[in-house]
Order: C-alpha cells, then sequence, then structure tokens
C-alpha cells in the first residue's frame, strides 16, 4: 500500500508539472522547491491583471484604451526574486489617471502585498502610453483602477 501511494504521488505531480510547463512564456523562471529522489516540485510565478474603469459612462465617452496588447505589457513584468523566496503573493490594487494626452499619471497604490510587487508593476504601468478618453470627440482624462494579481503557482 504505501508503495502504491508513492508511485500515485509521484504519477500525479509528474503531470502536473507536465501541464504547468506547457505554458510557458520565454524567459520565465521555474522554481524548485524541494523534493526527494522520486519527486522535485516545481512552480512558476505568474502575474495577471484586469483593469475597470471608474469613470462612469455618459452620451459620448469614449474610454481610454492601452495601445499596448495587455498580455506583452504583462510579459514585461517580472515576478521579484525577493517575493518568490520568501512567498509573497496576493492582490495589488492600483488607481491611475490617463491624462489628455494618454500618459498615465497619479498613480494611487489601495492594495499593497510588500516584497516589491507593487513596485515593479508601477514602473512598467507608468511607461505605458494610452489612446486618452474622449468627450464628445474632446480628450479627457479618465481614473482607471487595476487588480494585479501575483501568484505563486
Amino acid at each position: 500500500m504505501n508503495n502504491a501511494i508513492k508511485i500515485f504521488c509521484v504519477v500525479f505531480v509528474f503531470i502536473l508539472i507536465i501541464v504547468g510547463c506547457g505554458s510557458s512564456r520565454e524567459g520565465e523562471k521555474v522554481y524548485v522547491i524541494g523534493g526527494n529522489d522520486y519527486v522535485r516540485l516545481a512552480f512558476r510565478p505568474t502575474i495577471s491583471a484586469e483593469f475597470f474603469y471608474l469613470n462612469s459612462d455618459t452620451l459620448g465617452y469614449i474610454h481610454s484604451i492601452m495601445i499596448e496588447n495587455k498580455d506583452a505589457f504583462l510579459a514585461k513584468i517580472k515576478y521579484p526574486d525577493y517575493a518568490v523566496k520568501n512567498g509573497i503573493e496576493g492582490l495589488v490594487v492600483i488607481d491611475f489617471i490617463v491624462n489628455e494626452v494618454g500618459i498615465v499619471d497619479g498613480i494611487k497604490l489601495v492594495k499593497s502585498i510588500g516584497g516589491g510587487c507593487e513596485g515593479i508593476f508601477i514602473e512598467e504601468l507608468k511607461k505605458q502610453k494610452f489612446k486618452p478618453a474622449t468627450l464628445n470627440d474632446n480628450p479627457v482624462s479618465e481614473w482607471i483602477s487595476v487588480k494585479a494579481k501575483f501568484s505563486l503557482i
């Protein structure tokens, strides 16, 4: 019975590692966190994000649009080594303004998890260009909120 459990665990972890490795982004690190002669446990830190508009919709209002693809933006953000080594994960919430010329301005950190996660996200966010929001074809500034999830999976 004991050997059957060991074999099941080895096969199960092997399948998890194979399935998890199939979706790797180029340059992404895979961390090994322990194991024994039979099994090595590995994980790949990931970052995902959702953007929400904070301005209400009114007639003639068109929201800001990030010029770069969201996936390309997220691919530039590297999970901080300090956060990985210390098991830091969670949700970072940042509110910011896209001004009339499409530049990120007025950044406000709403929720932090530490470990350098919010800093690395904010630095990349500052580099982004947006097509500014418009109201009746006139550029206007707009508040946007981003929820960034840092996961050690």
